[in-house]
């Protein structure tokens, strides 16, 4: 049996495909103009901040946060907080040379792995102002305050509300953090978990 579409019932079905079509450019345009086009095509959620960390010199900061980032491996033997499991260990030191500390961190979890950067060190009197940074290597949009947590849990020990030094933190472009305007605990409980 021959089926015969008559050229009025072809017209109609490349009309309704032009249609659905234009919907979908339609659709595809408001998406790009709201989220922009990292959203739809692949962006890295990232936080970049300024610290101000008291009462330090550089060299001192760049051997502290080695030796943090060293002392929290990807395994019971090389991670001093790994009975405390969640987002303390799965650190690595990339490089450190000239101002320029590169260290990864790996999540327990999916194993997603983010770049951590400090840099532009300066000596402001008794203080340190350095820049940094934390951005997912994988595409993501949203990261539960994760890259935030990847450079604060470096200020401190383990799951412990205290910071090993007096660190006041200026934020650059970091959509995802806990609100530190009136102190660091909800940095502390976020995390805890992050």
């Amino acid at each position: 049996r021959q089926v015969v579409l008559s050229e009025t019932s072809f017209r109609v079905n490349w009309f309704k495909l032009i249609l659905s079509t234009c919907k979908i450019m339609k659709l595809l345009s408001i998406i790009l103009f709201v989220f922009g086009f990292d959203a739809v095509f692949g962006s890295h959620a990232s936080c970049n901040m300024t610290l101000t960390v008291k009462s330090t010199t550089i060299d001192d900061l760049n051997n502290a946060l080695t030796k943090m980032v060293q002392s929290r491996g990807n395994t019971s033997s090389t991670c001093v907080y790994w009975s405390q499991a969640n987002e303390f260990c799965g650190y690595a030191v990339v490089s450190t040379e000239n101002g320029f500390d590169h260290f990864t961190h790996t999540t327990p979890v999916h194993h997603y792995t983010d770049d951590i950067e400090f840099f532009d060190f300066t000596q402001n009197g008794q203080d340190v102002v350095v820049g940094t940074g934390s951005k997912s290597e994988p595409n993501s949009f949203y990261d539960y305050d994760t890259n935030f947590c990847n450079i604060f849990n470096l200020f401190r020990n383990g799951n412990v509300s205290t910071l090993n030094y007096d660190i006041t933190i200026k934020y650059g472009t970091c959509d995802f953090h806990p609100d530190t305007s009136n102190g660091y605990d909800p940095a502390y409980a976020q995390c805890n978990t992050y």
